[in-house]
């Protein structure tokens, strides 16, 4: 057993101010940004055989950024999933954005 004491008349003058900073890597995000992982269906492969309401652009949808209403759906771009020229062969799927010209009145 060991025992230890403590000398309470002693005293010590105070260090001074103290700093110091506290970091916590939220999602990743120290790694560069957004950790891929959380993209859902980062790849657009996400098949009907693994669920009825998947498909390709599952979780994946046009919006724009309207200052007044926060985000809206953004009518005048398309989205395709193409495979004709990959980026690698691991990930064959690559989303294509068309932008639809609107007739101006």
């Amino acid at each position: 057993m060991q025992t230890f004491q403590i000398n309470t008349k002693e005293k010590r003058e105070a260090t001074g101010d103290l700093f110091g900073i506290f970091f916590e890597d939220i999602n990743h995000a120290a790694d560069g940004g957004l950790y891929a992982e959380l993209i859902q269906n980062r790849a657009f492969e996400f098949d009907p055989i693994d669920n009825k309401k998947y498909h390709a652009l599952y979780a994946w949808m046009p919006c724009q950024l309207d200052e007044k209403n926060g985000q809206t759906d953004a009518a005048d771009v398309s989205l395709t999933i193409l495979t004709e020229s990959p980026y690698t062969k691991k990930n064959p799927h690559y989303l294509r954005i068309t932008q639809i010209r609107q007739q101006q009145v």
